[in-house]
């Protein structure tokens, strides 16, 4: 199926912790757009039903 994919994504940085602790913690939350010309993105309805998706996650990092 000829279709055009495209995708955003959007993150930010949030550190936990100040500098002179002994562990510090870094959250990344993310969100991510996706669209296509034709149907490609599958949810509970069906398989490839949809041509868009919201994608939300979370990262987080432990240094010391």
């Amino acid at each position: 199926v000829p279709q055009r994919l495209m995708g955003y994504t959007l993150t930010a940085d949030y550190r936990l912790g100040k500098r002179s602790d002994f562990a510090n913690i870094l959250v990344r939350p993310e969100i991510r757009y996706d669209t296509s010309t034709a149907r490609f993105f599958s949810d509970d309805n069906g398989f490839r039903t949809k041509k868009h998706q919201l994608t939300l996650g979370v990262g987080m990092v432990a240094y010391f």
